[in-house]
């Protein structure tokens, strides 16, 4: 797994993206239920959706941002996205099939940050789903940094993971 650019702009350019969807999304449920026009999103760059995605993008490489604000818009993302019916970490796509999109990883690495501040615990395979790999490859990779691998993730092994990921390094390669 590698690092995105996680910019302001690309996190705009992931809104826009997302927008299309949710507009496309609107025009099929209106003509399945027999609509014949449908009111369509118009970017916004002060909506709560943007600064919030903003804020995500720039809690993940780092920056300081108040966790509650990632908290919740993660909370309320997650409910747009899934509905209400899936929640957590877990909720997250398979990572294969999402590990292009920068707003994944940013959501991965937003997750790792407020595992790492104590502000969400995180055991170890929630941190295996959150990054793709199998519990045991997770294992394996924290002894190599000092960690035993059980239970729950140490705040020096999600540091040096954190790390690791904003320095752009592969991370699971193999």
């Amino acid at each position: 797994m590698k690092l995105c650019e996680l910019t302001d702009l690309c996190a705009q350019a992931e809104c826009r993206r997302l927008l299309l969807i949710v507009n496309a999304r609107r025009r099929q449920e209106a003509q399945w239920f027999g609509h014949d026009s449908v009111s369509l999103f118009e970017y916004d760059e002060n909506s709560a959706f943007v600064c919030g995605m903003v804020s995500l993008f720039r809690y993940a490489r780092g920056e300081a941002v108040p966790p509650v604000l990632v908290e919740s818009f993660l909370d309320t993302f997650l409910n747009m996205m899934f509905c209400g019916l899936a929640s957590g970490v877990l909720a997250l796509p398979s990572f294969k099939k999402m590990e292009d999109r920068p707003w994944a990883m940013a959501w991965r690495l937003a997750e790792i940050r407020l595992a790492l501040e104590g502000v969400r615990p995180v055991d170890t395979h929630q941190l295996a789903h959150l990054l793709g790999v199998t519990a045991s490859e997770l294992a394996r990779d924290m002894v190599r940094y000092g960690d035993g691998g059980k239970g729950a993730v140490s705040s020096s092994y999600l540091h040096a993971l954190f790390e690791r990921l904003l320095r752009g390094e592969e991370v699971f390669v193999g």
